[in-house]
């Protein structure tokens, strides 16, 4: 294996390794941040809760790393959102027919075919680094470009 692989199983296992994060990791990484916070805050980092008027710093303790950012603007200044994906796996299976030479037939098989979808599974909006809204999709809604 040479060096460029190396390098990019090394990148592609961090990346999935650090979207497995669990809460209770990044409260264990961030110690220091997570002990400045009140106990009522603490409790619900813990428990994997935001609510309005959180930092983006808590809700990145209790949420993790979201899939995408993004920048508005309205009246009242800019608003920045946090979305959180998941990815779903559906089958399908397609009629293939396979000519077998040995026994001169035609075999007919079901062959899987795999399509993965993104879904939307919660957000979080952000007006002066402050938590002002905030949804979690239950089930996830389909994938939005935003």
């Amino acid at each position: 294996m040479n060096k460029v692989s190396s390098m990019l199983i090394i990148g592609i296992t961090t990346l999935f390794l650090g979207a497995c994060e669990t809460t209770a990791k990044r409260v264990e990484r961030h110690q220091d941040l997570f002990k400045a916070l009140s106990t009522p805050h603490q409790g619900l980092i813990l428990s994997g809760k935001i609510q309005v008027g959180f930092t983006t710093d808590e809700v990145f303790l209790a949420w993790g790393r979201p899939t995408r950012k993004s920048v508005s603007e309205d009246g009242q200044g800019q608003n920045e959102t946090w979305v959180y994906t998941v990815t779903r796996t559906a089958i399908q299976y397609y009629p293939v027919h396979h000519y077998q030479h040995i026994s001169y037939r035609w075999r007919h098989i079901n062959e899987p075919y795999y399509f993965q979808y993104g879904y939307v599974s919660k957000d979080v909006v952000f007006a002066n680094g402050q938590v002002s809204a905030w949804a979690v999709y239950t089930p996830p809604v389909p994938l939005r470009d935003y």
